[in-house]
C-alpha cells in the first residue's frame, strides 16, 4: 500500500510541465497587444511589432521558479503524509490475521474505510496541485501579458506577438505534422524584433523589489 514515488514525481512535476506548455496553450497570441498609440487616429505609418518566446520568458522568470519550489514543497508533505496513511493501513491490514469474530468484523471495516479514503485522499491531492499549478500558470501568463503591455508602451510597440516561428513539426506522425504546420504563424522573425529578454530582465528587477 505504499505510495508510488513515480506517482508523486509526475505531481511534483506539475509545476514545470505548466511551464512547459504555456506556448501552446497561448499558440501564436497576442501579448500586451493594446497599441502603444492607443487613443490616436489611425495613420499610414507602419506599426511597429515585437515578440515574444513565451516559453522562454516564463521558464526565466524568478517568479516562476520561487512558485514551482512551493508546489514542490507541498507535493513532498503531501507525499509524506499519504505514505504515512498507507503504512497504518497496511498495518491494520496485517493485523486482520490475529483476529477473530466481532473483533475482525469491525477491524475489517475500518480497513476498508481507511484504504477507501486513503484512495480518494491521493485523487483530492493530485487534483488540489493540479489546481494550484494551473493557478499560478494563469496568474504568470497575466502579468507578462501585463509586463509586455508596459514595455510597448515605453518602447512605443503597436504590437507584441508570442513567437511560433521555432515551434517544433513532429517527424514520426503525417497528421500531428500537418497540424503543427498550419497552425504556425510565423515562419521567419529578424531576431531584432525579439524583447524576450529585455521583457525577463523587467520582470525579474520587478519581483526582486516586491521581495524586499
Amino acid at each position: 500500500m505504499a505510495t508510488s514515488n513515480g506517482g508523486w514525481k509526475r505531481v511534483a512535476g506539475i509545476a514545470g510541465c505548466c511551464a512547459a506548455l504555456a506556448a501552446a496553450i497561448v499558440g501564436s497570441g497576442v501579448i500586451g497587444a493594446r497599441s502603444a498609440r492607443a487613443g490616436f487616429a489611425p495613420s499610414n505609418q507602419a506599426p511597429i511589432v515585437a515578440i515574444v518566446d513565451l516559453e522562454t520568458v516564463i521558464n526565466s522568470l524568478d517568479e516562476q521558479k520561487s512558485k514551482q519550489r512551493e508546489l514542490e514543497d507541498n507535493a513532498k508533505a503531501e507525499e509524506a503524509r499519504l505514505k504515512s496513511f498507507a503504512e497504518q493501513v497496511e498495518g491494520e491490514k496485517k493485523a486482520l490475521d490475529g483476529l477473530t469474530g466481532d473483533a475482525r468484523a469491525t477491524a475489517e471495516r475500518k480497513f476498508r474505510d481507511d484504504l477507501f479514503k486513503l484512495e480518494f485522499e491521493r485523487q483530492l491531492a493530485t487534483r488540489n496541485l493540479n489546481i494550484r499549478g494551473g493557478e499560478m500558470l494563469r496568474d504568470l501568463y497575466m502579468k507578462v501579458d501585463a509586463a509586455a503591455e508596459n514595455l510597448a508602451k515605453k518602447n512605443g510597440y503597436d504590437l507584441v506577438l508570442v513567437s511560433d516561428e521555432k515551434a517544433p513539426i513532429p517527424q514520426d506522425d503525417q497528421a500531428a505534422a500537418r497540424r503543427a504546420m498550419l497552425l504556425k504563424r510565423m515562419l521567419y522573425v529578424n531576431p531584432t524584433l525579439d524583447i524576450t529578454q529585455e521583457l525577463v530582465q523587467t520582470m525579474n528587477n520587478e519581483f526582486a523589489m516586491g521581495k524586499r
